[in-house]
């Protein structure tokens, strides 16, 4: 009863931040004049030799060309006039074109992290040079940018792009590190604020986006239930962690990459049970793949209308290259993870252990390259109105309510 009265509470908070929010629409217009201030906090765009950097407001974007020299964590502010540059039903992308344009850069503990977050990703670049380099960091630290832009595409037509964000899976395996480490120094009970300090900090090095703040919630909470003995349902703890996200930055609930993390999530809590059940592998040699396997469909069904909403475009061989390269993920992160970890104080060393990633990093850059001119890759399949989102999810919820009350 209380849980579902803290749940009505938040629903109820959320829905009235994000009315207040919606009740004072950003109206922007070609030709305004406006004033921006921007936290650099991902890979910056590069295109015809420039730098751009872009931040959403809704359904509307603002992108500024951002001088030489810029990085992760600094703070941009600009002056100028508004150029349209892309318009589609509901979303606008605009241009400003300066007249005045202002660097901060990162300072304090979160400009330091973030700075130190930079460092990490050139060690692994100069370690592991090409796409596998690029690969190790998004896999730790979250972010393509280091990507070739052949390698983008490759990554975007087989539908692996979600292994270069930051997400839960990394949270998990930083604070399962520091309860290893912590539990020796204080015990199990105190280690929980070392644990959640560590989760925070890995937050601001990912660059604190949508999903991997999502997963830091939820990560935190479940780690807060074990301090006060309770165990954590998944299912309640992302509901929470998205309604807490939306009171805080309504403008999130807009965000693609939101929604994309929070409807993965769910698959995974949610549909990869009822998957799991059919069984269809039964080789135990095999059963890595139809894991793999299995984890992906989940997530590509939940995430589905939303990809072709915004998109029109769902990768047809997602689920069995996901398959082939899921399992060489954790073994990457770990020793990319110590890698840089041991790198930072002997060189050498880092290096050493980075060779020892690479087998594996390389493999993975192979199949997607492999994967990306298969048939169905990358696969055009036109815009999903809203009307039949709400449609396929609520035909989801009726199959998993369903599926719920006859496997019980």
């Amino acid at each position: 009863m209380v849980r579902w009265i803290a749940i009505g509470l938040l629903i109820i908070l959320a829905v009235v931040r994000y009315g207040m929010w919606q009740s004072a629409p950003l109206e922007l217009r070609e030709g305004m004049k406006v004033r921006v201030r921007m936290r650099i906090g991902g890979e910056i765009r590069q295109a015809w030799g420039r730098s751009f950097w872009s931040q959403s407001y809704g359904n509307q974007e603002v992108e500024v060309e951002v001088p030489q020299g810029v990085e992760y964590g600094d703070e941009i502010w600009a002056e100028g006039k508004l150029e349209k540059s892309v318009t589609e039903a509901d979303y606008t992308k605009w241009r400003l074109n300066y007249t005045m344009i202002k660097v901060n850069k990162g300072v304090g503990l979160t400009g330091g992290l973030r700075q130190w977050r930079e460092i990490m990703i050139q060690k692994m670049l100069m370690w592991l040079p090409g796409d596998e380099g690029a690969l190790a960091a998004g896999i730790l630290l979250g972010g393509s940018g280091a990507l070739s832009k052949s390698g983008t595409e490759a990554f975007r037509k087989s539908g692996l792009l979600h292994i270069v964000a930051a997400s839960g899976y990394n949270v998990s395996v930083v604070a399962g590190w520091a309860m290893a480490v912590g539990a020796k120094i204080w015990g199990r009970r105190r280690v929980i604020l070392f644990v959640l300090l560590c989760i925070i900090t890995y937050v601001i090095v990912a660059g604190a986006g949508p999903a991997v703040v999502r997963a830091g919630i939820m990560g935190g909470l479940v780690w807060l239930g074990m301090a006060w003995g309770r165990k954590g349902d998944p299912g309640w703890l992302l509901v929470i962690a998205s309604l807490i996200m939306v009171i805080i930055r309504p403008i999130w609930f807009t965000d693609i990459g939101f929604q994309l993390s929070v409807a993965a999530t769910a698959g995974l809590i949610w549909v990869l049970p009822m998957i799991r059940r059919l069984k269809i592998i039964r080789i135990k040699s095999w059963a890595w793949f139809e894991e793999g396997l299995w984890v992906t469909v989940a997530a590509q069904i939940a995430t589905l209308p939303l990809l072709a909403h915004y998109f029109g475009q769902v990768s047809a061989v997602a689920p069995v290259v996901n398959a082939l390269v899921l399992w060489a993920v954790p073994w990457s992160m770990q020793l990319t993870a110590a890698a840089v970890g041991v790198g930072m104080l002997f060189p050498a060393a880092g290096q050493a252990i980075a060779w020892l990633a690479w087998p594996l990093l390389r493999y993975m850059t192979g199949v997607v390259s492999w994967s990306a001119g298969w048939p169905g890759a990358g696969g055009v399949v036109g815009k999903m109105g809203w009307g039949w989102v709400i449609g396929y999810y609520l035909v989801i919820i009726m199959i998993i309510l369903k599926g719920n009350l006859k496997f019980k």
